[in-house]
């Protein structure tokens, strides 16, 4: 994605189907994409969000429904800024157990 920049990677590890830790946003960027790996299983993807690492996180919404995108493995995929304005900690959940380590990279723009 033209004009972003690349944030530090989550995993979904083997067997899992969401991210071992979060994507932090801070409060200067936008999150506007994820790189996938060729070897992603899921075929969707859901978010979670809390407030700090080790709280609980919900689901994400929007319109008020779950935030869900359909996944092309391998290439980058963009994603509603919207849904994560004012989220400090961001899961990625697949739409099934991954059958090894995907490594996920959040893409971010800065915010105007």
């Amino acid at each position: 994605m033209p004009g972003t920049s690349r944030g530090q990677s989550v995993t979904i590890k083997n067997g899992e189907t969401v991210s071992d830790t979060p994507i932090e946003i801070n409060g200067h960027d936008d999150l506007v994409g994820l790189d996938f790996p060729a070897a992603f299983t899921g075929a969707t993807i859901t978010f979670e969000a809390a407030d700090y690492a080790t709280a609980t996180p919900a689901a994400l919404h929007k319109e008020g429904a779950v935030y869900t995108i359909n996944v092309t493995a391998g290439v980058v995929t963009s994603l509603d800024a919207n849904v994560f304005q004012g989220r400090r900690c961001v899961w990625v959940k697949s739409g099934a157990a991954e059958g090894d380590d995907r490594i996920l990279i959040p893409r971010f723009i800065e915010r105007r």
